[in-house]
């Protein structure tokens, strides 16, 4: 019985931490656009920009954990253009941080 719980309470934090993160990318993804343009054009501070870029790849990285190491043999329903990039995001941190050796 405990053992069904815990696998349970596991399964509810990793859908939590995925959406999170798929929030997180989507809105990161606007945000990036906007303080570039308000950094370029506008003479704004470039501090938003990297902050919210950070954040936007550390959203991917947890997606692409989730597509790479849980969810590999299921079928993920997801845009292209989003499992792309979280798929080389996960993939270029790996290999240059040394992460993962077998990808």
């Amino acid at each position: 019985m405990r053992r069904r719980f815990m696998g349970c309470l596991g399964w509810l934090f990793r859908v939590f931490v995925m959406f999170t993160a798929l929030g997180i990318f989507i809105v990161g993804g606007g945000y990036i656009v906007l303080t570039f343009i308000e950094a370029v054009f506008f003479e704004g501070t470039w501090g938003p920009f990297w902050i919210s870029l950070g954040l936007f790849v550390a959203a991917n990285y947890v997606m692409g954990w989730f597509m790479h190491v849980r969810w590999k043999n299921d079928d993920v329903d997801m845009p292209l253009f989003a499992f792309i990039s979280c798929t080389i995001i996960f993939k270029g941190i790996n290999r240059m941080f040394g992460l993962y050796r077998s990808l």
